[in-house]
């Protein structure tokens, strides 16, 4: 992140950290995309610099009261912050109120610069981010190209974004070109704010072993011995830590364990816990015979039982098999 004044230069992970703990209080309908024409990608990509000349021609040339855009964005793919999105833009005449304006750096009618793939990516992204900020679906009124307003001054129809906007200015264009790209980023976006647990190939066969075998099932359910989203959350936390996620504070909160012992509950913080540490600690007794000794696994196995040793075993044997050490 790079600051001078108001202006704010981010890179995509910045932006999206940013834009997720602004608090816009103005409503917002759309997104608007434009390019600049001039300055273009012969003028370099300084984005705070470039914003600073066009804001000085916006104030002294056109009498705005501020750059126009608030948001431009650089052939390298930086994206810099200029009037506040909590101020309307200067985009379009006559549909600014609602909008969020995007000014692309470069000339992107047929002829001019080629957009570079940082710059195609983040252009994709920033459009992504906003609407997922403001909860806006990905249609022709939120996401809007400057030309398609040409007839509200039509001795001034501009081509803006350019004719060769990714490969054309035209709202077909956009919805076979552009928006797939948005969705995509939308998607990796939301993976992103709300990260899931990836499932290993070797977790696949050991849960479909258990699921075949009726110990666990795919939806929590507090009579059946283990959930599939509980031994889940276990494995994957425990042995890919591919999460930051505690597995006991998670498991806890969400009720799929529970600290004392009470025989109601799939699985209690005890045997999670002796379970987990098991392979860290010698001074442990045996796993199998200490939790039953302790009333906390049966055999065979019993539908009312919390966890039993034919489950266990499933578990440790599948992972012995995969080398895990455990």
């Amino acid at each position: 992140m790079r600051q001078d004044g108001q202006f704010i230069e981010l890179n995509r992970s910045e932006f999206l950290s940013w834009l997720m703990n602004q608090n816009i209080t103005r409503k917002i309908t759309h997104i608007q995309n434009h390019h600049t024409w001039s300055p273009n990608y012969s003028n370099g990509d300084d984005s705070i610099q470039l914003s600073k000349d066009m804001k000085n021609y916006h104030v002294n040339t056109e009498g705005w009261a501020d750059i126009g855009q608030n948001l431009t964005i650089v052939k390298s793919g930086l994206i810099c912050v200029g009037r506040p999105l909590n101020v309307m833009p200067a985009g379009i005449l006559g549909h600014n109120e609602g909008g969020i304006c995007i000014e692309n750096v470069g000339n992107f009618d047929i002829g001019g610069d080629i957009m570079t793939s940082e710059h195609a990516h983040t252009i994709a992204f920033v459009n992504a981010a906003l609407l997922i900020k403001f909860n806006l679906p990905i249609n022709l009124d939120t996401v809007v190209y400057h030309t398609w307003f040409g007839y509200i001054s039509p001795a001034n129809i501009k081509t803006c974004p350019g004719t060769n906007f990714f490969d054309g200015n035209t709202s077909q264009h956009a919805i076979n070109n552009f928006y797939p790209l948005i969705a995509q980023e939308i998607k990796n976006i939301q993976q992103m704010l709300n990260p899931q647990p990836q499932i290993q190939p070797w977790q696949v066969d050991v849960m479909n072993f258990l699921q075949a075998t009726s110990f666990i099932t795919s939806v929590h359910n507090p009579n059946e011995p283990v959930s599939l989203a509980l031994f889940a959350y276990m494995m994957n936390n425990h042995f890919s830590k591919l999460q930051s996620i505690d597995p006991i504070i998670y498991l806890t909160n969400n009720n799929f364990i529970k600290d004392p012992h009470i025989a109601s509950q799939p699985v209690t913080w005890s045997l999670l816990g002796y379970m987990l540490i098991r392979r860290k600690n010698t001074n442990i007794p045996d796993p199998i015979a200490f939790l039953s000794n302790l009333g906390y696994i049966t055999s065979p196995k019993d539908p009312n039982a919390i966890l039993t040793i034919s489950l266990l075993g499933a578990v440790l044997k599948n992972a012995i098999t995969k080398n895990l050490g455990i």
